[in-house]
């Protein structure tokens, strides 16, 4: 691995780390008497803060394509509960988790490529943004 390719993933995943500590400010949203999509967005954030601990450098890009698994299956859950009642905050976090999505496999294809790489942290952030929007949404069916 180039020195150019260590540095860049390097400072992605610094910038990822910056990403995860954003999505663990988010509040969580769950109890038995509320609608299924409060503990759904409760399991997607846990999800995406979990991927801040990912170790591209030494889990490789099968650990961030793993973590991104459980985003991508968590939002869909998400998404299916609340498309009727938050039409426009489930679709902003199924176009940011499709966008992330389909970096981790343009990853998976070409693994050493710094912008790429580069890429995640910024994708993180607009998961954990439409996330939050969502959050404001739900919060007098969730508080």
């Amino acid at each position: 691995m180039s020195a150019t390719v260590s540095r860049s993933t390097g400072r992605a995943i610094r910038t990822l780390l910056a990403a995860a500590a954003i999505a663990a400010a988010l509040c969580a949203c769950g109890g038995s008497s509320k609608p299924a999509y409060c503990s759904q967005s409760a399991d997607l954030k846990k999800s995406v803060q979990e991927l801040g601990g990912v170790n591209v450098l030494q889990g490789g890009t099968g650990a961030l394509s793993s973590q991104l698994q459980k985003i991508e299956s968590d939002a869909k859950a998400l998404v299916s509960s609340a498309k009727s009642d938050f039409p426009s905050q489930v679709h902003a976090i199924n176009s940011s988790v499709d966008a992330i999505k389909k970096t981790a496999q343009e990853l998976a294809a070409s693994p050493t490529q710094p912008a790429l790489i580069a890429k995640i942290p910024g994708q993180v952030s607009a998961v954990a943004g439409s996330i939050q929007d969502f959050t404001n949404a739900t919060s007098s069916k969730c508080g």
